[in-house]
Parts: C-alpha cells; sequence; structure tokens
C-alpha cells in the first residue's frame, strides 16, 4: 500500500446526524459539526486531486483538512474515533509520520481491531523501523470499547445505579414499601458493569504513551540537554513509540519496549492520551 485509503468522512457524517436527531437540544451543534465535516472532506479530497500538480497548495488543504477535524472534536465534546482516523491520514500524506501514530493511536481507543485502521497503522509504523510496540494485554484488547464513556460517567453511572440498589432493598426491609428483592439484587448487579469497567481500566492501563514528533531527538541521561551524556547510540527518529515514566518541568523520561530509558524534551514529542489524561504525570 503505497498511500493510505480514503478518509472515512461519510461514517463522520452519519454519527453526527444520528447525535443530532437523538439528542434536539444539541440541534444547532450538529448543523455547524455536519458542516466542519463537509469541508474537512471537500478539504481532503482537493488535497489529494491536487498532489502532483501542486504539492504546496495539496499541503495547505490537508492542514486545513486537519484543523477542521480538530475543530469537530473540540466542539463535539467527545471522542470520535473515525475523526482521528481522518486526521491520521492527512497527516500521513503529509509525510508527518510522528503524529499520524498519534492520531492513529487515538482512534484505536475507540475503533479497536478495525482493519482499515490497523492496515494504515501498520503502514506508517513501517516507515520508522524496528520491532512494533507492546500490545496491551488481552483483556485490556477485549474489553477495549468500555474506554469509548469516559471515566466521570461510568463513576457516576456505578455510583448511582448502586445506590439506588441499596434504596431499594432498604425500603423493603424497613417495611415502607414492598418492592421486589430482585429489582434491588439486580441494580447491584448491574452496577458492577460500570465498576468493572473501572477496574479493569486501572489493572490493565499502560504506562502513558507518546510519539517522536520532531525529526529525530537525543535522549539524555537527565533533564537537561547540558551535563547529561546520551542515554543511546543513537537519536530517536520521527515515529518512535515511547512509555512516559516521569515528567520533570519541560522533560519526559521515557522507556523504549526494548529497552532503556532517557530524558527527552516534551517539545519533541506528542502524547498519546488526551493532555487531561497525561496531566497527571509527575511534575
Amino acid at each position: 500500500m503505497s498511500t493510505p485509503p480514503t478518509a472515512i468522512h461519510g461514517v463522520v457524517i452519519a454519527l453526527l446526524t444520528f447525535f443530532g436527531l437523538a439528542l434536539p437540544g444539541w440541534a444547532q451543534t450538529q448543523v455547524d459539526l455536519e458542516e466542519l465535516a463537509v469541508n474537512a472532506a471537500e478539504s481532503y479530497r482537493a488535497g489529494v486531486e491536487r498532489a502532483d500538480e501542486d504539492p504546496d497548495e495539496s499541503q495547505r488543504l490537508f492542514r486545513r483538512s486537519i484543523a477542521l477535524h480538530e475543530q469537530m472534536l473540540d466542539r463535539a465534546g467527545f471522542e470520535n474515533g473515525y475523526i482521528y482516523y481522518n486526521i491520521a491520514n492527512a497527516y500521513q500524506r503529509l509525510g508527518e509520520r510522528g503524529r499520524a501514530i498519534v492520531a492513529y493511536r487515538r482512534a484505536e481507543r475507540t475503533l479497536g481491531e478495525w482493519p482499515s485502521l490497523q492496515a494504515n497503522l501498520a503502514f506508517a509504523r513501517a516507515g520508522v523501523g524496528g520491532p512494533p510496540p507492546a500490545d496491551r494485554p488481552w483483556i485490556a484488547r477485549t474489553l477495549r470499547g468500555h474506554e469509548r464513556v469516559s471515566t466521570p460517567v461510568r463513576l457516576w453511572a456505578a455510583l448511582v445505579i448502586a445506590g439506588a440498589g441499596w434504596c431499594v432493598l432498604a425500603v423493603r426491609v424497613a417495611g415502607v414499601a414492598r418492592p421486589a428483592w430482585g429489582i434491588g439484587v439486580a441494580m447491584l448487579l448491574l452496577s458492577t458493569v460500570p465498576a468493572g469497567s473501572l477496574a479493569v481500566q486501572v489493572v490493565t492501563a499502560p504506562p502513558p504513551g507518546a510519539v517522536v514528533v520532531a525529526d529525530e531527538v537525543l535522549a539524555r541521561l537527565g533533564p537537561s540537554e547540558s551535563g547529561y551524556e546520551p542515554a543511546f547510540n543513537a537519536p530517536l527518529v520521527e515515529g518512535v513509540e515511547l512509555r512516559v515514566l516521569e515528567r520533570r518541568g519541560a522533560w519526559l523520561l521515557v522507556q523504549l519496549d526494548a529497552g532503556g530509558s532517557g530524558w527527552v524534551p516534551v517539545s519533541a514529542v506528542e502524547l498519546v492520551e488526551p493532555p487531561t489524561e497525561t496531566d497527571t504525570l509527575a511534575r
């Protein structure tokens, strides 16, 4: 495969239409998002068409498509794997392998093992060289769909459902009313679904991931460019995937899957996880 397949813009528009119909109060936002999706799709297609005859204009169109897709993510307020997939394809067309891998991995959080995504991610990684990064535990891969719902929503769902279940049982015991025991028990059992999802997330979550987006970066044995020797024999090139162990100011302590660790500037990498999650790193 010499280039990634066409981005999935039709699916994005269809999903936005669905949410717009399901949530009437979101109608105006949905209209704005659909307009952004159409413009992003047009820019991407135009970029593909102009790639040979006008490379500079083609790159401008791909960057416009990326910017429009990012606006969609900001306005929608939820993760959408297809939008990340489209962003990744545009970065891949631009030759920015590192940012393409970041976006593909963000898409993977909700799309999982979707064949087109996995094929494009493998294509991007092949240009980096070296072995692929270690996979997540099998239980995390099997149940990764639970990550589509934000952590606060799952936590509140577990608390509310469990609380309602205990209230039903308390009312039954107190004799105030006579609801069926099965209702309270069923609600308690149901609360274990979001609670179990949170437990799986905590147990199986790997260290935060990052990808080198600079052309190359020299990892060092300490968080400074002066006074510390290089951590490896060669610089880390664009697209290398890392595990983040610690943050100290403008530096990250990162680890390679093959072993070995070193400090790199934050500006040389991009974190895979959204900022709200990576902010928990030690500073």
